[in-house]
């Protein structure tokens, strides 16, 4: 919030999304990266370059769209893969790729 004019990024190890608790991370060359407050990479950083810490929150009305990963544990049974993509879809969350664990 109020970095307007500054490269901001999210982090790809800890996928940040609204509502998160998040903190910014001044990097070299490329701006401002976002992570979530508990990710283990800046955890790291935070060690080294504590520094380079800084505030951050999400604005109030934030419509971005955002990269996540979803893991849904469910019992197997026939139609399964259908309804979860019937909830999907409904939801609009785009569906890139799934991957399917039977254990």
């Amino acid at each position: 919030m109020g970095l307007d004019s500054l490269v901001l990024q999210m982090a790809k190890c800890c996928k940040p999304i609204p509502g998160d608790d998040i903190i910014g991370f001044i990097t070299k060359g490329k701006g401002i990266t976002i992570h979530r407050t508990h990710c283990i990479s800046l955890a790291k950083y935070n060690e080294k370059y504590p520094e380079r810490l800084i505030q951050a929150e999400w604005k109030t009305q934030d419509t971005q769209k955002y990269i996540v990963d979803l893991y849904i544990e469910a019992h197997d049974r026939q139609g399964l893969l259908r309804d979860l993509g019937h909830i999907l879809s409904k939801e609009k969350i785009i569906r890139v790729k799934v991957k399917v664990s039977i254990v």
